[in-house]
C-alpha cells in the first residue's frame, strides 16, 4: 500500500519547535484545512466509501481520500467568514445541507462543521446512511451545534464506533469520531 501524497502533514512536520502555535495556524488551515489528516484517519474513513462530505472548504480531505480509494461526492457554500481557502484540492461544488437530500444513503463526512452553526445538525438529520464521520471536537469543543452532539451521542440513534486521534494544533482537541446508525 503507498503512502498518502499529504502536503499538510509533511508542513507541520517541518515546522520549528514550538512553532505550532496560532501564527502557523493562520497561515496553514486557509492552505489545506481546519483539521490535520494523517494516513490512519484517512485510510478508515475511506473504507466507509462512497463518502458525502458536506462543507468541504478547499477540498484537502476529499483529495486525501480519492488517494485511498474512495469515491467522495463534496460541497461547500464557501460562506465561512474566516479562513477562507486558498488553495482547491479538489472539484467541491457550491451546495448547503440540501445536497444530503441527493446523497443520503452515503457516509456523512463532516469536518470541522461550523461552531454553533446549524449546518451539522441539518445535514445530520437528513441523512440517511449507516455512517456519519465527524472530524472535529466533542460536546464542549468548538466545532458543529448542540443539537448535532445530542443527535450522535443519544445512543437510541449512534452509536460511536471509533475515535481516531490526529495530530492537533496547540489547545485544539479534534479527533476522527466514526458513529454508525443503529438499525
Amino acid at each position: 500500500m503507498r503512502s498518502l501524497d499529504n502536503p499538510y502533514l509533511d508542513a507541520i512536520r517541518k515546522l520549528p519547535e514550538r512553532e505550532n502555535d496560532w501564527s502557523a495556524r493562520r497561515k496553514l488551515v486557509p492552505k489545506y484545512a481546519w483539521a490535520i489528516p494523517d494516513e490512519e484517519a484517512i485510510r478508515e474513513i475511506a473504507k466507509l466509501s462512497p463518502i458525502l462530505e458536506m462543507g468541504a472548504g478547499s477540498g484537502y480531505w476529499a483529495y486525501l481520500l480519492t488517494q485511498a480509494g474512495a469515491k467522495v461526492f463534496a460541497y461547500d457554500n464557501f460562506t465561512r467568514k474566516t479562513q477562507k481557502a486558498t488553495k482547491t484540492w479538489f472539484p467541491v461544488k457550491r451546495g448547503s445541507f440540501g445536497k444530503v437530500d441527493l446523497h443520503s444513503n452515503k457516509t456523512l463526512l463532516l469536518c470541522w462543521p461550523e461552531y454553533e452553526h446549524y449546518m451539522a445538525s441539518e445535514c445530520l438529520k437528513r441523512h440517511k446512511g449507516k455512517f456519519v464521520v465527524h472530524v472535529g471536537e466533542e460536546n464542549s469543543g468548538c466545532t458543529a451545534n448542540p443539537e448535532f452532539h445530542e443527535i450522535v451521542n443519544d445512543n437510541h440513534f449512534f452509536k460511536l464506533k471509533k475515535t481516531i486521534r490526529i495530530p492537533q494544533w496547540d489547545s485544539i482537541y479534534d479527533k476522527v469520531f466514526i458513529y454508525e446508525r443503529k438499525q
